[in-house]
């Protein structure tokens, strides 16, 4: 009875049990500058799909024969895997990254043709006379004050010599 136990574990150790799948007739790309991306995301996406289908079939088989070898080799497979993931989807990230910045400096662009400009390209210049902006208060019903510096300038002094005066006394 155990050698029939220990043949059976035998076997199962040295069975192959990867089911290779029937190659799919790809049609042949010619490389060229024109295709070039094209031809490198379908060879990425083959080898990420026959690398998804290899850690699947392995899984059961290396989970079953428990060799350190082996669960070294699947997990460097599994890492390789992951790490072609990511390259696509950092590419895809950085895809979309340039797209929404070109939108964005077109938008820019747009944005300032349609403003208004000036001489120097500056619009906040207001180009009038002193008699224009005078006028232009006046129409919209503000005085101008004019001031006369000179009697408050006297009536300060008045007071301020008042105050002093007053606090001497109480000294």
């Amino acid at each position: 009875m155990n050698q029939n136990i220990d043949e059976l574990l035998d076997q199962l150790k040295t069975k192959n049990s990867l089911i290779i799948p029937d190659k799919k007739e790809k049609p042949e790309l010619k490389v060229s500058d024109d295709n070039i991306n094209k031809y490198i995301l379908e060879q990425a996406q083959h080898l990420i799909d026959n690398g998804i289908d290899t850690v699947d079939a392995l899984k059961e088989v290396i989970l079953s024969s428990g060799e350190p070898h082996d669960i070294s080799a699947y997990s460097d497979l599994y890492k390789a895997v992951v790490g072609a993931l990511d390259t696509i989807t950092k590419i895809n990230i950085q895809n979309k990254k340039s797209k929404t910045a070109k939108k964005l400096k077109e938008m820019d662009i747009k944005a300032k043709k349609e403003l208004p400009m000036g001489k120097d390209k500056n619009t906040n210049i207001l180009i009038a006379t002193r008699e224009e902006i005078i006028k232009n208060f006046l129409e919209k019903g503000k005085e101008v004050i004019n001031a006369n510096f000179e009697e408050d300038i006297e009536e300060d002094i008045e007071e301020d010599i008042e105050e002093n005066n007053e606090k001497s006394k109480t000294i």
